[in-house]
């Protein structure tokens, strides 16, 4: 197992790898798609957001864990570069890793909860949302 944790939430060690490890007794706050999970988990009042990433194939498996670092180190890592840079993001928490001899077998990265106004899913969805084209315009010269 590979776990990192911001050092700010240090004292929250023990709460989250109890999380982690009781991932699927949590219900699916945003749904369960056919390769990902998120949740929203409450860990000594707060809430954070849990995302597990769903086993790769084979192949992909030794590619992460020998190559190419696992989307939840890299959820991470970006979540971190966009807080440097003043982008509002939520916070990264933390990011673990769980390996075999084959390769990476579950991995899971874990950040503040934020409840947004609007999210771009919404904008997706809802194509008549006030100034839905302007905002999305925006969003892609943003990005």
């Amino acid at each position: 197992m590979n776990f990192h944790l911001d050092k700010s939430f240090e004292s929250l060690r023990n709460d989250i790898l109890d999380a982690i490890s009781n991932f699927n007794s949590f219900e699916a706050a945003f749904g369960t798609g056919k390769r990902n999970s998120i949740k929203k988990i409450k860990i000594s009042g707060k809430t954070l957001v849990v995302k597990s990433f769903k086993t790769p194939i084979l192949f992909n498996q030794l590619v992460y864990k020998y190559f190419r670092k696992s989307k939840a180190k890299r959820s991470f890592e970006y979540a971190t570069k966009l807080t440097e840079l003043d982008i509002k993001t939520p916070k990264p928490i933390a990011y673990i890793e769980y390996f075999s001899m084959f390769g990476i077998q579950n991995s899971f990265y874990i950040s503040e909860f934020v409840d947004y106004d609007l999210t771009f899913r919404e904008l997706v969805h809802q194509p008549d949302y006030p100034e839905n084209q302007t905002i999305v315009k925006e969003f892609t010269k943003f990005t």
